[in-house]
């Protein structure tokens, strides 16, 4: 392990607010509004010292939010109640029992909201159990989406890139987002795209860096960094 190794901040190390609030600043205005997360997460973390149920944190975490914000409101109140009990939820049915609260207690529109990005195939929408699940699956991807592009950031090596798996983010071979509940996300796909948005390949013709250029840099191989360009003509 090189002296840069050591430097990276580890997928364990992400439990720590600080550590993971300089892996987010990686992707600030790609994947999240910074400033936005940053306010909304500390608004839910002095209401947890008073004590006050977790079902009045969720509701003053998402009062305001835009619906691309889900993932983001999910990973704060997630990680809010991860650091209070100082554990990580590994599923839904943890969720529920950690926060003491029951599905009916939520927005009406959230379970609406996380219906249409969660099909009936994939969730049981008929148990109101679900909605934890699905609170857990949005703030898991974000997690593993950020982390990847923070590595790919820091390391530039196409290779260190494929060694993240979506397993030690708790997801399963293949998820669905907030963006498109018809098609499954996979770590190959989120590959692709952290490299896209990385090196700006949407916008190859207008003075981003070559594809070659760019494969040349991460160490990938061509048709790799080809294979990133074309998924954003998708």
């Amino acid at each position: 392990m090189s002296n840069t190794d050591k430097q990276i901040i580890t997928i364990e190390e992400l439990q720590d607010f600080n550590k993971w609030v300089e892996v987010l600043e990686y992707s600030d205005a790609t994947f999240l509004n910074f400033e936005r997360y940053i306010d909304n997460y500390k608004r839910g973390e002095k209401l947890i010292k008073e004590p006050i149920p977790w079902i009045k944190v969720f509701d003053t975490l998402v009062e305001g939010i835009y619906f691309e914000e889900w993932e983001t409101t999910a990973e704060a109140y997630i990680r809010l109640v991860e650091a209070h009990y100082k554990t990580i939820v590994k599923d839904g049915k943890q969720l529920q029992e950690l926060t003491k609260t029951t599905p009916e207690q939520y927005n009406p529109d959230l379970a609406g909201d996380i219906q249409e990005i969660f099909p009936n195939k994939d969730y049981n929408t008929t148990d109101p159990g679900f909605v934890f699940d699905a609170l857990l699956m949005l703030s898991n991807h974000l997690r593993y989406e950020v982390y990847l592009y923070y590595i790919l950031s820091e390391t530039k090596d196409y290779k260190t890139l494929t060694e993240i798996k979506p397993q030690q983010f708790n997801l399963p071979n293949k998820w669905k987002t907030l963006w498109d509940n018809k098609k499954q996300k996979s770590k190959e796909e989120l590959i692709l795209k952290t490299i896209a948005y990385k090196y700006n390949l949407g916008e190859v013709d207008w003075g981003s860096p070559p594809l070659r250029d760019v494969a040349n840099h991460i160490k990938a191989p061509y048709s790799i960094v080809l294979e990133a360009y074309n998924s954003l003509k998708l």
